[in-house]
């Protein structure tokens, strides 16, 4: 196997395992996200019917929905870059292939560069919370570790979009 080709498996590899990584990440996130949504509507009705008695509505419940939400569309980022963005080729279709690959490259470097720059800023975030033991509101969990997932989140989008500005190959469309 020469050089370039072994790199490229490297590179897909590396793109397909931190994509299904974060596939895990924003599953367990959205079913923890409808959890918390679902016994709280089923718990605001007991609440309602026992007229105001009975209280198991989840306390925080937004505070943990919103959480789960933020992570849930970081985590997404990756494997959708994986799977192709959805595109308008009116332009670039008129394109010779060449000019096309070239700008494709560019773009998926553009990626590389602001997920960068977001795992950056949000590492900044992470230290700073914790320096100051910032915590939620309702359930006091730790503010640094939502951003420290968030920064993972950011390294794998830049990893999985610098994969791909290597090697576009990386790139595996859904079939229609």
């Amino acid at each position: 196997m020469s050089k370039s080709a072994h790199q490229s498996s490297l590179t897909s590899q590396m793109a397909k395992v931190t994509s299904r990584g974060c596939e895990v990440v924003a599953i367990t996130a959205i079913l923890s996200l409808f959890i918390v949504v679902a016994v709280n509507i089923l718990m605001r009705a007991v609440f309602d019917v026992s007229g105001t008695q009975i209280n198991l509505m989840i306390p925080g419940a937004v505070e943990l929905a919103s959480y789960a939400l933020l992570i849930a569309v970081f985590a997404s980022l990756p494997a959708a870059l994986e799977k192709g963005l959805i595109r308008v080729d009116v332009l670039t279709g008129m394109m010779p292939k060449g000019l096309r690959e070239a700008l494709d490259r560019f773009w998926y470097l553009v990626l590389f560069l602001f997920a960068a720059a977001l795992a950056w800023l949000f590492t900044g975030q992470v230290a700073e919370t914790f320096e100051r033991g910032e915590v939620t509101q309702d359930w006091a969990i730790p503010l640094w570790i939502p951003y420290l997932v968030i920064t993972m989140e950011c390294v794998a989008f830049a990893v999985v979009s610098c994969a791909i500005t290597v090697n576009p190959a990386v790139i595996k469309p859904e079939s229609v």
